[in-house]
């Protein structure tokens, strides 16, 4: 038995992946133990950790590819801890991470989740840079306790690897919700700050890598999954508060995927893809257009995107008047 089971889902960061177990065994806390969950990982991932999986320094079992969602719930799952901390297989903790967050919880009977500050992780291995800290604006004593509305502002967290939550909890809410798939961590949050208290503190507990293949990066994934979490949890408000709350929500999705989409959509109406271009507009019109009239606000940050965000330049709109040429010669050999 161990207080905290460290639980990390791999999934093909082969080249991240030893620094991110060696982040965790630098932990100046040491009552802990490491799963590891191969998410079907398609690169060297399960050669890399033969030799820790055969020292014992971690617990290691492979799945069929199933997504995050599903490898953190198996991690649960196997874990002995009465504490549970998630870690991407990407990122870096600080060595005293373990040790802070312990030390709340035991100190916070009625505490469920407890949270520290993330900050961004640039350069490949062995050139790595630490920038964007986001402090809070509390003293080193002081701590933000969340509230059930406040999380329809938006998700407050990076990721799941700057929180420390007990197992009893995840266990009471049936772990992450694969269906949401991006957001499902966001949906856990919600889910967790009805039933427990969910603590924020101004230290470091993360270092979150930014790179070319983060989950994130699926802008219209994370719109639509961002989208179903809201309207999943807006039912539990009270009606007289919805409307206030629903503002908030949908001024979030917006600033969150919703202005570069819109974007997006002006750079591919440039280029001509029309397909695409379609595609986009139709996701964005779907979620936010309903909204538009009740929301001034809103309504004005999309006016703005559309007629002003990222310019382009005036050969790509004059590019945009082919199109007329450029269907007529599809329709053509499709005859």
């Amino acid at each position: 038995m161990c207080r905290v089971s460290v639980v990390v889902p791999a999934y093909n960061h082969g080249k991240y992946i030893l620094q991110t177990l060696d982040s965790v065994f630098a932990q100046t806390y040491t009552d802990y133990e490491v799963i590891i969950i191969n998410d079907g990982s398609p690169d060297n991932t399960t050669e890399l950790l033969r030799p820790l999986k055969e020292s014992g320094r971690i617990r290691y079992f492979e799945q069929p590819n199933a997504g995050q969602a599903a490898a953190r719930n198996r991690g649960l799952a196997e874990a002995c801890g009465e504490f549970i901390a998630f870690l991407d297989d990407d990122d870096l903790w600080p060595p005293d991470k373990l040790e802070w967050q312990v030390q709340e919880l035991d100190r916070r009977p009625a505490c469920g989740v407890i949270v520290g500050v993330a900050e961004g992780l640039a350069g490949e291995e062995g050139g790595n840079r630490i920038f964007g800290v986001s402090p809070l604006g509390l003293g080193p004593n002081e701590f933000k306790d969340f509230t059930f509305r406040e999380m329809f502002h938006g998700c407050p967290f990076i990721s799941p690897g700057q929180t420390l939550i007990r197992a009893e909890l995840l266990r009471r809410l049936k772990g992450f919700r694969a269906e949401y798939r991006g957001t499902d961590d966001f949906d856990l949050w919600m889910r967790a700050v009805r039933e427990a208290r969910v603590l924020q503190f101004s230290r470091t507990a993360l270092y979150y890598r930014w790179h070319s293949g983060s989950a994130s990066r699926d802008l219209q994934s994370m719109l639509i999954n961002s989208h179903a979490v809201v309207r999943q949890h807006i039912i539990h408000l009270p009606p007289d508060e919805r409307n206030r709350v629903v503002r908030a929500a949908y001024r979030f999705l917006y600033d969150y995927c919703g202005y570069d989409l819109t974007v997006g959509c002006k750079e591919r109406l440039c280029s001509g893809l029309l397909v695409q271009f379609v595609q986009q507009a139709n996701l964005l019109a779907r979620i936010f257009l309903p909204h538009l009239w009740l929301d001034p606000l809103l309504a004005g940050k999309l006016v703005k995107a559309i007629f002003t965000g990222r310019t382009h330049s005036w050969k790509k709109w004059a590019n945009s008047l082919l199109w007329p040429r450029r269907l007529k010669l599809v329709l053509g050999r499709l005859q």
